[in-house]
């Protein structure tokens, strides 16, 4: 598919210095920089039906890349997407679950810098459909809430000056009933689908109080 037209949302200006001549390079003849993702829908907007490809970074103030996600799913953006961030690759692949539920097409994602061959690469090859059958079922994780097989790990916070752990992240995995862990992608997706993320967020908040007043005694 060849893409003629780019909206690229970031609000680093260098991001846009490189993004744009990177589309450029591919062959894009129209790119459209935006700061924000509110400058990015807006554009958006007022070009209806005109961007073939659209560019988004996560981590922006105001209204981040999910919020701009969640708004091209409502709105039926019907380009192709390509997330480009420097978020750890756990949260990448979160959202582009996130995406593929909202209906977004999701070409790709790639860790900033961006390069014109990992970028050419992803608009070259033939993208296939929004699938969802690796997603947990509502029974499947309402199971999984029941049998606390939706887990806490943690992640020390350290003080480099004095070496000291000053807290804990906790962070949600999945413990299959054959003992496997993995990562929380299709759960989080599953239950931001299901509309279960507070009971996610309660399942989680539970164990880690435990945990707390067992290390606190």
């Amino acid at each position: 598919m060849n893409y003629n037209t780019a909206l690229l949302i970031d609000d680093d200006p260098l991001a846009h210095v490189v993004g744009e001549e990177v589309l450029r390079a591919l062959g894009v003849a129209k790119v459209v920089s935006a700061a924000n993702g509110d400058t990015g829908l807006s554009a958006l907007a007022q070009n209806r039906g005109t961007f073939d490809l659209l560019l988004c970074d996560l981590n922006m103030p105001d209204l981040d890349g999910v919020g701009v996600i969640r708004e091209l799913g409502r709105v039926g953006f019907d380009g192709g997407l390509v997330i480009v961030s420097g978020e750890d690759t756990d949260v990448i692949r979160t959202v582009r679950a996130m995406a593929d539920l909202v209906g977004v097409r999701v070409l790709g994602a790639i860790k900033k810098p961006l390069t014109v061959d990992e970028l050419g690469g992803i608009l070259k090859r033939e993208v296939a459909p929004n699938q969802n059958k690796n997603l947990m079922t509502r029974r499947s994780l309402k199971l999984a809430f029941d049998e606390r097989r939706i887990v806490p790990f943690y992640q020390p916070k350290i003080d480099l000056r004095t070496g000291e752990c000053v807290g804990l992240e906790a962070l949600a995995r999945h413990a299959g009933p054959d003992g496997t862990i993995s990562g929380p992608a299709s759960v989080l997706a599953a239950a931001a689908r299901e509309d279960l993320m507070v009971e996610l967020t309660m399942v989680v908040f539970e164990q880690v109080l435990g945990h707390a007043r067992i290390w606190q005694d």
